[in-house]
């Protein structure tokens, strides 16, 4: 009876969990994003299903976000202010209270009244945070900003002037897409508006498909296909199965165990290329790993292909 009393259990949860992602898709994220870190899949996996189900996951905001995930409208959800880097309770409730006396009008605002450290701040305007802030132009001007305008040892908060800050130099760079998703990975751990293989495609050959490209192959077919590991798992069988994650979706992989051997160091990093042979059966599709390089962004690259093997 143990066996078939956690197999009604786990059914039972399955069915109710697979009702709420079905009819009520923006709660059943919001409440699964709040109660990371658990299960199987990361919050950048769990971000690219929820948009494929139409959603809308926007960056943590200084004037709109609270300490958790919420639910904006019918289909957007907003990301909370602990779920930046550095960025606790104890900070996250600091900022709240600053905010009661009302918005932040922009950027001298919030740093006279946020009564945050340098490091919060800055990790703030690198998570996409201040975007939305009046004359807003781009981040690495306000983090600039943040670090002319900051005044180290002074007990902010306690008065309403605002403090002035420099406007940055013209020579500064803007901040580049790539910069910024890789911003967003480090302070967030997500893109919530893009994905890592977004920025590693184009420095791909055309002969490395995409997860939407691999569901037209048959049985046999020899395929070349990228993406970030999500999943690495050895169960008693033989194989090892690891799941990759592109920007269209998922392609899982099975590696056998001379594969595993030969491989391994290759398919233990974050970001990989593999060769492999199709296989379908019963309705289902792996690549049975045969090759793999691991796959390191250039974010120079302009133009042209790269020579995997």
């Amino acid at each position: 009876m143990f066996p078939e009393g956690h197999a009604v259990a786990f059914a039972f949860t399955a069915y109710q969990m697979a009702w709420l992602r079905r009819y009520h898709p923006l709660e059943f994220f919001v409440a699964l994003f709040n109660e990371q870190p658990m299960g199987f899949w990361d919050l950048d996996t769990l971000k690219q299903d929820a948009r494929r189900l139409g959603l809308r996951v926007a960056h943590p905001d200084v004037n709109r976000s609270s300490l958790l995930c919420t639910a904006e409208g019918d289909n957007t959800l907003r990301l909370g202010l602990t779920f930046v880097k550095g960025v606790d309770h104890r900070l996250g409730e600091t900022l709240l209270r600053a905010r009661e006396a009302g918005v932040f009008a922009d950027l001298p605002d919030l740093l006279a009244r946020s009564g945050l450290s340098r490091e919060a701040l800055e990790n703030l305007a690198r998570a996409g945070a201040m975007d939305a802030l009046p004359n807003f132009t781009d981040r690495q001007r306000v983090l600039w900003q943040v670090g002319a305008g900051y005044v180290s040892g002074v007990r902010r908060g306690q008065l309403a002037l605002p403090l002035p800050t420099a406007n940055p130099p013209d020579v500064l760079a803007a901040t580049s897409r790539s910069r910024q998703m890789l911003d967003e990975y480090a302070m967030l751990g997500l893109c919530p508006d893009g994905h890592v293989m977004q920025l590693a495609r184009p420095q791909l050959g055309s002969d490395v498909l995409t997860s939407e490209d691999l569901l037209g192959c048959r049985d046999g077919d020899v395929v070349r296909v990228a993406g970030r590991v999500v999943r690495r798992q050895r169960p008693l069988a033989a194989a090892v199965f690891l799941t990759l994650e592109d920007e269209h979706g998922l392609i899982p992989l099975a590696v056998w165990p001379a594969q595993w051997e030969r491989l391994k160091s290759a398919l233990r990093r974050s970001l990989v290329v593999v060769e492999g042979q199709v296989s379908r059966r019963d309705d289902t599709l792996n690549v049975a790993v045969q090759k793999a390089w691991p796959l390191a962004l250039d974010l120079n690259h302009r133009h042209g292909r790269r020579d995997w093997r």
